[in-house]
């Protein structure tokens, strides 16, 4: 992938594989989560955060953002299922369960992951002077190679891997 990405002009900011864990989720919960997959369900997404912690030189890990806000599906029990590929932190995918909390503010806060969606994170971006064109193409190639994707800005996208996609 790496060859590929330069010769379209990209940089590969890193990612990272997850590997599904062995479930924290209840019975209930997880026979839940299975008919919602099943049936399809009526999407009602919140907001959840989850903050960003501070790396060994006690930076923050963007020094702009203290939390990064994600689209959810609230599952029950405080479970929420991420429905966007976070690009602030490292540590969380797309479909990944997460146990949130409300803070003071009332804000859903992120405090513990469930269960792994199977899923992966690439972050690319694009060299200065690339054409919109030429970024339009090199989106549409990757996304019919590993998965779908999220514009952050003209030069930045992520996209998420899903468990059948491939890196190598």
């Amino acid at each position: 992938l790496s060859g590929c990405a330069r010769s379209l002009g990209l940089a590969v900011e890193g990612h990272s594989r997850t590997l599904a864990q062995r479930s924290a989720l209840s019975p209930d919960l997880t026979l839940a989560l299975a008919r919602m997959k099943a049936v399809g369900e009526s999407e009602h997404l919140v907001k959840v955060f989850v903050r960003l912690e501070p790396d060994a030189d006690r930076q923050t890990e963007h020094w702009w953002a203290e939390s990064e806000a994600l689209w959810a599906f609230p599952l029950g029990e405080d479970a929420y299922e991420l429905r966007n590929i976070p690009w602030e932190t490292d540590a969380l995918h797309h479909q990944d369960i997460v146990r949130c909390r409300r803070t003071e503010d009332g804000r859903l806060q992120v405090v513990d992951v469930l269960q792994r969606g199977g899923h992966a994170t690439l972050r690319i971006t694009f060299a200065e002077g690339v054409p919109a064109v030429r970024r339009g193409e090199a989106v549409q190639q990757l996304e019919s190679l590993i998965g779908f994707s999220e514009k952050i800005s003209d030069q930045h996208w992520a996209f998420d891997v899903n468990p059948t996609g491939d890196l190598n």
